[in-house]
């Protein structure tokens, strides 16, 4: 692909006490295609730049971003205009051959939505009950899964879950970040995340193989640090996620 990179906007976290001069280059599409982040792109891009600022001073470290669009964005990284990407691309056998994948730094996997008297929890307490879905969910088959479990599939969201509100499902099953809003923003008090995500996906720093180790290594050491103190934890709070 040929085509030039279009930068939205480009900022410096430069460190007086930057033992290097390396500035590190980090690739961002402000829409994070394939997510459906439901209007709340702006948040996840502001908790990804807030992220990468609060990195480079714990860790000492030069950041530049680059904004980019879904089309390039890969093509960047495989042709060097940028050092890594932040990515929602999940660390499959056959691309770890190609990219290393840093932890997770914003969970956007699969969760169980009940009700707030709910005591179902895991998979395993689905045995019987009623799952909503919606139409052309990746997680239908996780879901079926559960043994005798009984699978609705709605048009929308909003419709599976008024329906559990109505209790004619038990359960309504959509990704972290949307369950997180609807939540926030509807059904406070009345329905609940049941427990941590099904899956491992999420946000991550993705670089080429090998090319960078010392940002990656820095990276998830900062994360790990920012989660264990709760600073992780003001951040998504800050921009509503």
């Amino acid at each position: 692909m040929g085509q030039k990179i279009v930068c939205f906007f480009l900022f410096l976290l430069l460190l007086v006490s930057c033992g290097s001069n390396r500035v590190y280059r980090i690739g961002i599409d402000p829409t994070f295609f394939p997510l459906d982040l439901h209007g709340s792109e702006n948040n996840v891009l502001g908790l990804s730049i807030d992220l990468l600022q609060d990195l480079s001073h714990k860790k000492e470290l030069s950041l530049a971003t680059v904004t980019t669009n879904t089309n390039i964005l890969l093509w960047g990284l495989n042709n060097d205009k940028y050092d890594a990407i932040i990515s929602a691309m999940p660390p499959y056998n056959s691309l770890l051959k190609t990219y290393d994948f840093s932890d997770i730094f914003l969970e956007v996997g699969p969760v169980l939505v009940v009700r707030e008297n709910s005591e179902i929890k895991t998979l395993d307490d689905l045995k019987g009950k009623g799952a909503g879905l919606q139409v052309g969910s990746p997680y239908q088959e996780l879901i079926e899964t559960a043994p005798g479990v009984l699978i609705t599939n709605f048009d929308s969201i909003p419709q599976g879950l008024n329906d559990l509100v109505k209790e004619n499902i038990d359960v309504m099953v959509i990704d972290q970040l949307s369950a997180t809003i609807y939540i926030r923003d509807l059904y406070q008090n009345v329905l609940k995340i049941a427990g941590p995500p099904l899956r491992k996906e999420g946000l991550r720093l993705v670089t080429l193989k090998n090319h960078v180790p010392e940002l990656l290594h820095k990276f998830n050491r900062g994360v790990e640090t920012m989660q264990k103190d709760g600073e992780l934890a003001k951040l998504t709070s800050k921009w509503s996620l």
